[in-house]
């Protein structure tokens, strides 16, 4: 699967922009509900500014880390602070160089889809950096990709969001995961605006805790539910031992 940067030429102006100095800029973000702004100043975060799910994630990453979707380097740069070796992997040009000059040691600029060079202890994507399967489908492609790329006994650790209708008792509608045309309901397509200028449209994926748990059992992963905070929350997954064994013995 390629990956396209058209769409998201406009995230990396307003980041470039940010880093040299605008640092009021934002960035307009379009999806299937509503419009939104979103200062650029919180993908440049420190450490003390991170979410509890933030700080869970890295807390959890262990041995050789491949931090996916890097953007401006702020969790590759808290695992460096605390003496943890990272590669930093991001798709665009203007991240890439904002990651080395912040002072990212390990930066390899490409797609997660193609991305096949060394073994991790600990893959990591966050900010939703799953969204980037796309659909139901592609996440259980992408989970088989990744899964080559982790050690025996590696783990993922990614975040997403529920975007299920919740009751007032806090329960989440079980029941209603698929749209009128058939896409699940995290199937969302989003685009991206900075300065007047429009990206294409994209698709980006957000999934429940128990449709991540599902389509990673058919591809033979585990999952555990790290921390929740409704509707965000971070998994981790780890390939089921006989699934490993198998690829061992392939």
């Amino acid at each position: 699967m390629s990956f396209d940067l058209a769409p998201w030429k406009p995230y990396a102006r307003v980041m470039w922009d940010y880093f040299t100095g605008k640092h009021d800029a934002s960035i307009v973000v379009y999806d299937d509900f509503e419009r939104d702004e979103a200062p650029i100043a919180y993908f440049f975060r420190d450490p003390s500014q991170f979410s509890p799910i933030d700080q869970k994630a890295v807390e959890a990453c262990r041995g050789r880390v491949l931090d996916v979707g890097a953007g401006s380097g702020c969790h590759s740069l808290a695992l460096q602070e605390r003496g943890v070796e990272v590669v930093a992997l991001e798709t665009l040009p203007e991240l890439a160089e904002i990651l080395q000059r912040r002072g990212v040691r390990q930066v390899h600029r490409g797609s997660i889809h193609n991305f096949a060079e060394g073994s991790f202890d600990t893959v990591m994507m966050m900010m939703n950096g799953i969204g980037i399967a796309e659909t139901i489908e592609g996440l259980g492609a992408l989970l088989d990709h990744i899964r080559g790329l982790l050690r025996p006994g590696g783990q993922l650790l990614a975040d997403s969001c529920d975007i299920r209708i919740w009751d007032v008792a806090g329960r989440p509608d079980e029941k209603h995961l698929t749209r009128p045309d058939g896409r699940y309901l995290g199937e969302l397509h989003f685009q991206l605006e900075y300065e007047g200028e429009k990206g294409p449209p994209f698709q980006q994926l957000y999934v429940d805790p128990n449709t991540l748990a599902k389509v990673a059992a058919r591809a033979g992963w585990q999952t555990e539910i790290v921390l929740e905070l409704a509707p965000a929350y971070l998994a981790r997954l780890t390939p089921n031992p006989k699934e490993a064994r198998e690829e061992r013995k392939g």
